[in-house]
């Protein structure tokens, strides 16, 4: 795994989720991504960091970026207006399919991290409320 830390931004597959977002025009890149995780049976690590970094996005426009958001995606965000209900219903499933569904849990689940990891997901969850 491309990780360095338990955030949602410390690792490699979050980053290139991240890069790419300042050149799109609206959100369908976001949806793709936090929709690629949901009602499937099993989530790949790159898919599901790359919801987490999807979902902070949403997190953002709703005015709770996290700390560690690059500055150009937090302005990104903020031009895109208030989130639909539905993209923060759906990135809250994401959010619980990442948790307790997919590849990154179970590579987080063999480290010492990885109760701090979860809390960095639930921590995320709550930020959308």
């Amino acid at each position: 795994m491309g990780a360095w830390g338990t955030g949602s931004f410390e690792n490699d597959d979050a980053l290139d989720f991240l890069a790419g977002l300042e050149e799109e025009q609206d959100l369908e890149v976001v949806e793709d991504a936090i929709d690629a995780v949901i009602d499937v049976d099993y989530v790949d690590s790159d898919a599901a960091s790359a919801a987490v970094a999807a979902v902070e996005v949403v997190a953002a426009m709703l005015g709770k970026a996290a700390p560690r958001l690059p500055k150009e995606i937090a302005a990104w965000a903020r031009s895109q207006g208030a989130p639909e209900a539905e993209l923060v219903d759906a990135a809250k499933k994401a959010l619980d399919v990442v948790l307790n569904k997919s590849e990154l849990r179970n590579l987080w689940d063999d480290s010492e991290d990885a109760d701090r990891w979860a809390e960095v997901i639930k921590g995320l969850a709550a930020r959308l409320s």
